[in-house]
């Protein structure tokens, strides 16, 4: 016979409900701050000035979502950026990369968004490298939308283009709504970006139920706190995607109660969860100031405050509409380049650079080998000779002789921590170094330096998974290459990481000549 229950008890348990049920819909924090109009607005500019202050932030992110904050002077700012990437176009004979063809997009879509016409930029017409879909195609899905969104800023290209464009997205959805990158499951950042790039077609009828269907899952994907999430981890800039997406479509994140959960949306998920109140955003909640994270949380707000003030999209920048500056005064002195072989060379700056501070040679007096690999003692030489150090002999290795010309770099490089052996007291100064060793020692210097050398799990997930061969990173060198990635000492416009392969003469100028810029040494 079952027990009944007094009206005591029921109102008992009712009331314990109800407080139950209080604490899992309460909002995000005991601190969480309001977020209305003045708010983001207060967090946008916090954040304006950290990047324009903070010479960890001079790419493209940064220099689209300053220019787009009407208001700042973005001069300085701007001016570093299209001298660096002028350089870059110079001494690359126009070709940024042959493989990641976004890094034509985003530079179109830096410069347009400073009033410098990308079509005649030093000579050359940026515009161009976006009309090979099988290039473009080469980075899957992500290649054709922000080529897309690239010549749409200014109207750039042929209308058949776009059509070609639209096309290879649409027929890229995931079955029943949204879009990846490497998955048959829809993801949250990339369909953002899909969404993004189709807005100003919205009003197509081929093109609306594809957006409706990605508004869909958007809208179920969203979290309790108003976030999102992507590989299955909650972070600041999926939320930050949402909001760009649903602003580019006219959506208002704070009102559409389809992007609302709890009272919460992406902007609130966002300021309480992830802001620091000092003008940086972190990856995940509680972890330190991320510079992705950052630069796309302040374009995010950028975005939403172009929607509320009735102004033109991020993206569509027909507002401004190219200048017919073509960006050729870089403020650069003339360089004089030895080498007969580095012209063509994607690191031909750092390689000149590096030799006029005396600490890289040419394997001729007109030869550099660019190609060439370099042995271990040869890279200990490299950072010994960056870094001034007085040679000394005393590394204990019993495979490097005292009489060897690299003996005193060897134990100057492992007195100061950069590098170590291996088991049984052995150094193999005559093994090519690898793109994982150089890339551990480039970081030892780095935190020799004083610089922050921090790197957190999720970091390594943020930064390396671009490459579909990160999972063959040994754990010893993670941390490194997430650092050297997360920091542009590696650069990522390779399609795979390959770290196990011999480092090039190349490669190791590269990343050296990025670090000792970074810490001001050698290179000044």
């Amino acid at each position: 016979m079952g027990v009944k229950m007094n009206k005591t008890k029921v109102l008992y348990r009712l009331v314990i409900a109800i407080l139950l049920m209080s604490l899992i819909w309460m909002p995000l924090g005991a601190n969480a701050q309001e977020v209305d109009a003045e708010s983001i607005e207060k967090v946008a500019l916090r954040t304006a000035e950290n990047i324009m202050n903070n010479q960890t932030y001079r790419d493209e992110w940064s220099i689209i979502g300053i220019n787009r904050y009407e208001g700042l002077d973005a001069g300085t700012i701007s001016g570093e950026y299209a001298r660096a990437l002028g350089r870059e176009l110079e001494d690359k004979s126009g070709i940024l990369t042959t493989n990641k063809y976004t890094e034509y997009s985003k530079a179109i879509l830096a410069l347009t968004s400073m009033g410098i016409n990308p079509a005649d930029f030093h000579g050359h017409d940026l515009t161009l490298q976006l009309e090979d879909i099988e290039k473009l195609t080469i980075q899957g899905i992500n290649g054709p939308i922000w080529a897309l969104l690239a010549l749409d800023s200014g109207g750039y290209g042929p209308e058949s283009l776009r059509e070609v464009l639209i096309g290879y997205i649409l027929e890229n959805e995931i079955p029943g709504g949204g879009w990846s990158l490497t998955s048959d499951t829809p993801d949250v950042d990339m369909t953002s970006m899909a969404l993004a790039a189709l807005s100003p077609y919205k009003g197509r009828q081929e093109v609306t139920p594809y957006i409706q269907r990605g508004l869909d899952f958007i809208s179920k994907s969203q979290r309790l706190d108003g976030g999102f999430q992507s590989m299955d981890t909650e972070n600041s800039e999926s939320s930050s995607q949402v909001i760009v997406a649903l602003t580019a479509l006219g959506i208002d994140p704070m009102e559409d109660i389809r992007f609302i959960r709890n009272g919460n949306s992406a902007l609130n998920s966002l300021l309480n969860g992830y802001y620091n109140g000092k003008g940086g955003f972190s990856h995940l909640r509680g972890q330190e100031e991320d510079k992705i994270a950052t630069e796309q949380a302040f374009y995010a707000l950028v975005s939403y405050i172009r929607l509320r003030d009735g102004k033109t999209s991020l993206f569509n920048m027909t507002d401004i509409g190219p200048s017919q500056s073509s960006g050729t005064d870089t403020g650069d002195e003339d360089q004089s380049n030895p080498f007969v072989d580095i012209d063509l060379d994607k690191e031909k700056w750092a390689i000149l650079e590096l030799h006029r501070a005396g600490i890289i040679k040419g394997v001729t007096p007109s030869e550099f080998m660019p190609d060439k690999a370099i042995t271990r003692a040869e890279f200990a030489a490299l950072v010994t000779r960056a870094l001034e150090a007085r040679e000394t002999h005393g590394h204990g290795f019993l495979d490097v002789q005292e009489s060897h010309w690299f003996s005193g770099y060897v134990g100057s490089a492992k007195s100061l921590g950069l590098i170590n052996g291996y088991p049984g007291n052995i150094f193999k100064p005559h093994n090519n170094i690898t793109r994982q060793e150089a890339g551990v020692i480039v970081y030892n210097l780095a935190g020799y330096k004083g610089l922050d050398t921090k790197v957190t799990p999720g970091e390594f997930i943020n930064y390396l998974s671009q490459f579909p061969d990160y999972r063959e990173i040994p754990a010893w060198s993670q941390d490194a290459m997430t650092y050297g990635v997360r920091e542009g000492i590696i650069p990522d416009d390779t399609i795979y990481m390959e770290a196990g392969s011999a480092a090039t003469r190349s490669q190791v100028a590269g990343m050296l000549h990025r670090l000792l810029e970074k810490v001001q040494i050698g290179s000044q």
